[in-house]
């Protein structure tokens, strides 16, 4: 039960503190991140019922798993044009790419779930599944609502 008090608290804590997380302030993109970041992370510890013992083996996997995704991001963010301001030829290269990111983010999950299940329960890994559209959903919903 102590192991669960302080996400426990944390997410309280953020979750009081959540409607100011994408409201328009002086807070600097790298600070917005931060914040959404700790929220995450709160949120998923929670969502997922980790032991403390199980964060410290969670994290640090969880963060490569990321960041791995986070490369297949970037070249379709790097292309600096807009669809309608793409040729035929651009195009089809996009479509192709984006099939390859798809097929080697479904290789990426299937590494890091054989990782993941190496220290976690079955449950525990489709908690975590369910609370990354969970919390994706909120941060939109919430962006939208400070951008009426």
């Amino acid at each position: 039960m102590k192991k669960l008090v302080l996400p426990s608290l944390l997410i309280l804590f953020l979750a009081f503190n959540s409607s100011n997380l994408l409201a328009q302030d002086n807070s600097t993109p790298a600070e917005k991140k931060a914040k959404i970041e700790a929220w995450h992370t709160a949120y998923l510890t929670t969502e997922m019922k980790l032991t403390s013992e199980e964060s410290q083996k969670f994290w640090p996997i969880y963060t490569a798993y990321k960041a791995e995704l986070d490369l297949l991001e970037r070249p379709r963010k790097s292309i600096g044009k807009t669809i309608d301001q793409m040729t035929d030829s651009e195009l089809k290269q996009l479509i192709y790419k984006e099939l390859d990111n798809e097929l080697a983010r479904a290789n990426i999950d299937r590494k890091y779930v054989e990782k993941f299940l190496a220290i976690l329960a079955p449950i525990k890994i489709v908690r975590m599944k369910k609370a990354e559209k969970d919390f994706k959903r909120m941060v939109l919903e919430q962006w939208r609502d400070n951008h009426k």
